[in-house]
């Protein structure tokens, strides 16, 4: 996957003319809307547009792109596609609004496809391994992963109170919290 956006006009953000944004538009609609038999995995599609997500932030097409991710992750099924598409929304928080509402969309998802507290936490635990913290954010930007642990957090404490607690702990929830701060240095 590319590193940086590959739309020739994202080299200058600082102004987006009307036919940039279509393209860019157009990017992202023909991005999301690739069949299961051209991109069979859901994360690789949102890994197509990880590097414009500035881009996308910039054009104005933040509701749009948040429109699609929902669609995205509500027909994920399993817990391995759930993985990958969150680990391609690291980054999304650079467009306004669109980190926390994917984020509380995920965690719904995942509850619906596991129907298990157990489940969802082994599921979590499994992305955070996975995850890569890289680069600096400004002081007071919160990161995806970060709206993402949040909000499953919260979901799990209020469904089962202080067993919460109990239930991370059985499954090293805090030794995954630190394979991602043994890479980074810090969360």
């Amino acid at each position: 996957m590319p590193d940086r956006c590959i739309c020739p006009h994202c080299e200058d953000t600082a102004d987006f003319p009307e036919q940039n944004r279509r393209d860019l538009f157009a990017f992202l609609y023909m991005a999301m809307e690739l069949g299961a038999k051209a991109v069979p995995e859901s994360g690789s599609r949102l890994a197509l547009v990880q590097p414009c997500y500035t881009s996308f932030g910039l054009a104005g097409l933040s509701e749009y792109f948040a429109y699609m991710g929902r669609r995205i992750i509500e027909s994920l099924t399993d817990s391995r596609h759930w993985v990958l598409a969150m680990l391609a929304l690291e980054g999304c928080q650079r467009m306004p609004d669109v980190a926390e509402q994917l984020a509380e969309v995920a965690v719904t998802s995942l509850k619906i496809s596991t129907l298990d507290t157990t489940r969802m936490i082994e599921v979590a635990i499994e992305y955070v391994k996975r995850l890569r913290v890289s680069g600096r954010t400004a002081d007071r930007e919160r990161r995806f992963y970060q709206y993402l642990v949040d909000a499953f957090a919260n979901l799990v404490v209020r469904e089962k109170g202080f067993d919460a607690f109990l239930d991370f702990h059985d499954r090293d929830w805090y030794k995954a919290d630190e394979s991602v701060r043994d890479r980074r240095g810090t969360l």
